[in-house]
């Protein structure tokens, strides 16, 4: 089975739409969303004319199989994270203080988005993000067993600032992969310009756009860090999982 895995959207629906138009071009069976489907911060994103949150929760929701929150969704619809770790364990009123007192609490350890601007999304999309998980473990058969989340256990929606510090969350994340009996793992929230993968033992391998390469589950766990389709900074793009093969393949979307 081809599933395309898509990440960090942003409310980018022009890029979507150009992504899900791929997905069908290069046959895939399943699209995979690792979350952040809404969230734009100006400094970051160049694309505020036209950004659409609702359009891009509608399309997500008519074409993924697999859907998981991402933290700029749970900002967006004013839901903590699981508190899997200290630092996400949060106050019950977090949202309904003023920033000075959140931004004391935080310490640097949380993101506060201060340049977020409003979630443009009704009632109804706001439920439907409620509903979601932190992450998802799918069996592909052959002992193949994946898992999806928006970034590395225990912070798996990316809501603490551990972004530069990968390397940190790897043990505890490859745990919980071995947990989960997962030999795969997907997570976005890096937006990083190429897809790279990530070894159980700490090695770094960068993916081209329209290279590929075939995954060895015999030596370890790999993650893989897939890039933002909606990126200011970088190419815009997903990956593209064969799970018959094995084989991972960067996909851009201009």
């Amino acid at each position: 089975m081809k599933a395309a895995v898509f990440s960090d959207i942003h409310e980018d629906v022009a890029a979507l739409e150009k992504a899900i138009a791929k997905t069908e071009t290069l046959g895939c069976q399943e699209i995979i969303c690792l979350g952040d489907i809404v969230g734009f911060s100006v400094p970051f994103y160049d694309h505020l004319t036209s950004r659409n949150a609702s359009k891009c929760i509608e399309l997500i929701k008519d074409t993924c199989s697999v859907i998981v929150l991402g933290n700029h969704d749970l900002f967006a619809i004013k839901q903590l994270p699981f508190p899997l770790h200290p630092l996400l364990n949060l106050p019950a009123d977090w949202y309904t203080m003023d920033y000075p007192e959140r931004k004391k609490i935080a310490n640097g350890n949380f993101w506060l988005y201060e340049n977020e601007l409003d979630t443009l999304i009704s009632k109804e999309d706001k439920e439907f993000l409620s509903s979601l998980s932190e992450f998802v473990a799918k069996s592909y058969g052959k002992g193949i067993n994946v898992l999806f989340s928006h970034f590395l256990f225990p912070d798996l929606t990316g809501s603490g600032k551990w972004s530069l510090r990968i390397r940190e969350l790897l043990p505890d994340h490859i745990a919980f992969c071995r947990e989960k009996k997962c030999k795969v793992s997907f997570v976005g929230h890096g937006h990083p310009v190429k897809p790279l993968i990530i070894s159980e033992n700490n090695e770094l391998f960068p993916l081209d756009f329209e290279g590929s390469i075939v995954l060895d589950p015999s030596i370890g766990i790999n993650i893989v860090m897939v890039p933002a389709i909606g990126n200011r900074k970088g190419k815009k793009g997903f990956t593209v999982f064969d799970s018959d093969k094995l084989e991972l393949s960067a996909i851009p979307i201009g």
